[in-house]
């Protein structure tokens, strides 16, 4: 009886987030988007490989002494590398972004300091770039960056779509929502693979945020910012009450990489995390 209990409670919780997930993509999903970014995949190529760069600190190492092996190669810069001398030496194949902090209209002077220095990187760009916009940012951002021709706005769809696997994976396939994106490299993850790259390699993966916690001499709970492009080792005191919403933050992040693990191998494509004392634990290694 007990175990009956279980699985149907279960069963009952899948069930509701399969229907809640197909009503999220009717009501929210573009379907326009959708068709045009299956303009974009990589047809019947098994050996397309992108490299996704994240901007935890161990990065900096990596673009310090090993930045040759990013040459001729498909790589996806994520978030602010735009801010960084790196971001015109490698000149990356793509970026991408999933905040709607880069588009929405704030009076948080800090938030407007990034959409000014975004718009004034993004224009400077003189390579072929492909920028990936979530769905409901695109017309905003299209407006900043329309006179740059050499930049190729995409946009996607970033619905969260859980449940049912078999429901979830023809919604992902289609372009019509993805794992919850819990942060960029989430997205980023899901639209490599969905480009039809067969191995996805990261670096600068390093999830480190629960190492970082500490409590200072006034018994504020704060968290060290670790992005390779810091040049000193900042920190920031978290609001009271908030260290519950931030771990939760951090475990749906993590169970979105178990989806995206279990999706990349339906579709015989590979996620490899290269990012050394990384904190991932659900991808190959190496």
């Amino acid at each position: 009886m007990k175990n009956f209990v279980k699985w149907a409670f279960f069963t009952s919780i899948g069930f509701i987030e399969t229907v809640l997930s197909f009503f999220s993509v009717i009501f929210f999903s573009s379907f326009s988007a959708a068709v045009k970014f299956k303009g974009y995949v990589k047809k019947d190529n098994n050996s397309a490989e992108c490299f996704i760069l994240g901007n935890g600190y161990s990065l900096k190492k990596v673009l310090d002494e090993e930045i040759e092996i990013f040459n001729n190669r498909d790589v996806f810069t994520v978030n602010l590398f735009y801010e960084t001398s790196f971001f015109y030496k490698l000149k990356p194949t793509s970026h991408i972004i999933a905040d709607e902090g880069f588009w929405k209209p704030t009076l948080d002077e800090r938030i407007i300091g990034i959409q000014k220095r975004f718009s004034e990187n993004l224009l400077k760009v003189t390579w072929n770039m492909d920028l990936f916009v979530p769905n409901d940012g695109f017309k905003k951002i299209h407006e900043v960056l329309k006179s740059n021709k050499k930049i190729n706005l995409i946009s996607y769809n970033r619905i969260p779509v859980a449940g049912n696997k078999k429901i979830a994976h023809f919604l992902y396939k289609q372009n019509l929502g993805m794992p919850k994106p819990s942060n960029v490299l989430n997205a980023a993850i899901f639209l490599g693979l969905n480009l039809g790259y067969k191995k996805v390699y990261l670096y600068g993966a390093d999830h480190s945020w629960i190492s970082d916690l500490f409590v200072d001499e006034d018994d504020n709970i704060c968290c060290y910012e670790n992005h390779f492009y810091d040049n000193t080792r900042s920190s920031s005191k978290m609001a009271k009450g908030s260290l519950s919403l931030g771990l939760k933050s951090i475990a749906d992040a993590f169970d979105s990489y178990k989806l995206l693990d279990e999706y990349s191998k339906r579709h015989n494509s590979r996620i490899i995390n290269k990012t050394k004392g990384s904190f991932i634990d659900i991808f190959d290694r190496y």
